[in-house]
């Protein structure tokens, strides 16, 4: 969480912007490209420090650490 003043800015652009471009995508991008035959698939990948146990004890950077978002695009 250095790179942030605080764990709601580091929420900000870890997981709503992640995710909002995922949204964007899914509803602009993937129909287009279905309309013509192509499926388009989103993979997000980051995991520099994350701990993957909600309740394991971290010794430092435990709140960003422990940032989780889940989203999923229906009838997948």
């Amino acid at each position: 969480m250095t790179d942030f003043p605080n764990i709601e800015t580091a929420r900000k652009v870890g997981i709503d912007y992640t995710l909002a471009a995922a949204q964007a995508f899914a509803t602009n991008l993937a129909p287009r490209l279905a309309d013509v035959g192509r499926k388009f698939s989103f993979v997000f990948c980051s995991g520099y420090g994350a701990e993957q146990k909600e309740d394991a004890r971290v010794w430092l950077y435990a709140d960003s650490r422990k940032l989780k978002v889940c989203w999923c695009v229906a009838g997948r």
